[in-house]
């Protein structure tokens, strides 16, 4: 089937205007995380510093608490977690299951584990990775409303939890 000049021309032009919108979106994109700062800027060495202190606190912490789950449960606590951070687009009932999961941590060995099971991991919105893999206490206070926030650290203080996010 031969399609006339009209037709082609049509089909040309659509073509540039969808190639010129996919650009723009990715431009657009490109800017937004420059303006939001999803973690770039960050020096190796404070990056390593962050590592290095987060792993002091997990070994420190194991050493003089027993946790109340098992390693297994707190890996998948920790997954279950990221999945409801990394899908949340619209509304909060996935914050909220983000909370309710962080909720769990009855004591600093259970954060500790949660914090070791967590690792570090990207988040995305519509299947785009918002900038690098962070630990969970930056994924807590980037993604999730202040007053959710404040909620976990009440709980946690409450509990007798040292961590505030």
């Amino acid at each position: 089937m031969k399609l006339d000049e009209k037709t082609q021309n049509l089909l040309i032009q659509g073509s540039f205007i969808i190639g010129g919108g996919l650009l723009a979106i990715y431009l657009i994109k490109q800017a937004f995380n420059k303006i939001a700062n999803f973690g770039e800027g960050q020096t190796q060495d404070s990056i390593d510093k962050a590592n290095t202190a987060v792993n002091q606190y997990i070994q420190q912490t194991l050493q003089t608490q027993t946790p109340t789950k098992s390693d297994g449960e707190w890996a998948a606590i920790a997954d279950t977690i990221y999945q409801d951070l990394d899908h949340y687009y619209f509304g909060d009932k996935e914050q909220k299951d983000a909370v309710y999961q962080i909720a769990r941590v009855k004591n600093d060995a259970d954060l500790a584990l949660l914090l070791k099971y967590y690792g570090k991991r990207t988040i995305h919105r519509f299947g785009l990775p918002q900038g690098s893999d962070s630990m969970l206490p930056f994924a807590v206070v980037k993604w999730l409303p202040e007053s959710f926030v404040n909620t976990i650290n009440t709980n946690y203080k409450r509990k007798g939890i040292k961590f505030q996010f």
